[in-house]
């Protein structure tokens, strides 16, 4: 199913985990690639376990705001600060959790923004957790764009 929207052949039996929700999913992640200490960046707003997920883990968050420019009531006006975010990676950062369509405002990150997401995270040698259970909750007239399918960001454990 998921293989042409990722345009590469996924193996069922070594890169999908199946889990009971979206909690038990992030936890393994987090809890897989973080060791107590380790840093997890997270853009606020987020999902509400995001935070709990890395502290039950040891983890700390640290956090990256998204900011409206203009009316905040348009979610495409809520942004990403690019030297705020290449500022709160550290060498103690091991992963990023990033959610798009993006709850609870309903951003939609371009692909520019994925591009800078992705280039970011690879000069800085953190993995993405991309949760990106929306994604089939987009209006006509925009378009959806995952992190796995900027050039070089899919990696296979």
């Amino acid at each position: 199913m998921y293989s042409p929207e990722f345009g590469r052949k996924i193996d069922p039996m070594t890169e999908i985990m199946t889990s009971v929700g979206a909690y038990e999913s992030l936890y393994s992640a987090v809890t897989a690639f973080t060791d107590p200490g380790d840093e997890v960046i997270l853009i606020e707003p987020h999902f509400d376990s995001y935070s709990v997920v890395v502290e039950v883990c040891g983890g700390k968050p640290v956090y990256v705001p998204l900011k409206p420019e203009g009316d905040p009531n348009n979610a495409n006006n809520w942004v990403l600060d690019k030297a705020e975010f290449e500022g709160a990676f550290s060498s103690k950062t091991k992963l990023l959790m990033v959610n798009t369509p993006h709850n609870p405002i309903g951003k939609l990150f371009s692909a520019e923004e994925m591009e800078f997401i992705a280039r970011t995270c690879e000069k800085h040698n953190v993995l993405i957790v991309s949760d990106e259970v929306y994604e089939r909750c987009v209006f006509p007239g925009h378009e959806h764009h995952r992190i796995a399918n900027v050039p070089g960001a899919w990696i296979a454990l």
